[in-house]
């Protein structure tokens, strides 16, 4: 068999071509970029986990200051028609509770939608809602009558509460105004077996730094309240009437 001339070269010098193929190849290997890559891909997996130890350190350290330094609810001077208005602590979380023409309370509550409507809970969701919360939520419960306060707090389940009077027409305004807000979204409604609170999906932008706390000052202040102090966490305390 005879071979062609290009043939023939690499089968006298067939070694060589073997060699010159496996050294471009360790080349590229040892390239600059080649080793920068894989660097990187080594350290990515133990960045990540620092990453994310480093902001529970952050959160946990901004929720210690938050604690020690709990915001405080004013009450508006006596109305002539008043009503009793209730805030709920569940531990971080709040709500604030108003009277309806029936003589019961409406409950609402705000937060981000898959850890407060689906109970996703974990740390990793925990970290998810506050930084890059996927939805906020509307919550709504009805609690069919006025009961005393003890009995009123075991029922909600809650660690707190705190009650003072405001204007009755005050608390209408706002009890109409959350409901047309969760009646916005009614076809997305769920209910959340272990709180036994309705939600819906909800507009406003839900993250750390404006979470359920943040909104439950905002409609304290609806009321006539003057609340002071770094609203974060749900320790709020009550002031001498204004």
């Amino acid at each position: 068999m005879r071979l062609n001339h290009r043939e023939h070269r690499d089968a006298r010098g067939g070694s060589s071509v073997l060699e010159s193929k496996t050294y471009a190849k360790k080349l590229k290997t040892n390239s600059f970029p080649s080793r920068l890559t894989s660097r990187f891909r080594a350290f990515s997996v133990p960045l990540v986990a620092v990453a994310a130890q480093v902001g529970w350190v952050l959160c946990g350290s901004i929720l210690f200051f938050a604690v020690s330094c709990a915001p405080h609810i004013t009450p508006p001077m006596m109305p002539q028609n008043a009503v009793t208005v209730f805030v709920a602590d569940y531990g971080r979380h709040s709500s604030l509770l108003l009277p309806d023409e029936k003589g019961g309370l409406v409950e609402f509550a705000w937060g981000d939608y898959q850890w407060f409507a689906e109970n996703h809970t974990g740390n990793a969701d925990g970290l998810a809602a506050l930084f890059w919360s996927g939805g906020s939520t509307l919550g709504r419960r009805q609690l069919p009558a006025l009961l005393p306060h003890d009995e009123l707090m075991h029922s909600l389940s809650a660690t707190r509460l705190l009650s003072f009077v405001a204007d009755a027409n005050k608390a209408a305004a706002v009890r109409e105004e959350l409901t047309e807000r969760f009646n916005r979204h009614r076809d997305t409604i769920i209910f959340n077996e272990s709180s036994h609170v309705y939600f819906v999906r909800d507009d406003e932008h839900y993250w750390f730094a404006h979470n359920c706390n943040h909104l439950t000052a905002d409609w304290l202040r609806e009321l006539g309240c003057r609340v002071d102090g770094w609203v974060l966490y749900s320790n709020f305390e009550l002031s001498t009437v204004q």
